[in-house]
């Protein structure tokens, strides 16, 4: 797994390109950010295949306490092949 971080100043045309050539396969957002969100991945060619908000999830999206089990000082996330983390 490669981290790609992306500003979030950018506008979702240029979030989706990052997306797109990153073939980034899952997106970690915070929740204040998904409707954004949302717009880059409708411009983008889909290797999305799980969504993420840190804060709170909004439909479509998985909360990220639900994708993590944790350990002493390293969570561990659960990607399963679904858009789905829970």
């Amino acid at each position: 797994m490669v981290l790609v971080p992306v500003n979030f100043m950018l506008r979702p045309e240029e979030i989706a390109f990052i997306l797109d050539h990153s073939e980034a396969s899952a997106f970690v957002v915070e929740a204040a950010l998904t409707d954004v969100a949302d717009k880059a991945l409708a411009a983008s060619a889909g290797s999305v295949r799980h969504r993420v908000a840190i804060g709170g999830a909004p439909s479509g999206w998985d909360d990220v306490a639900a994708c993590s089990t944790t350990r002493p000082g390293r969570p561990t996330y659960r990607w399963r092949t679904t858009t789905r983390c829970g």
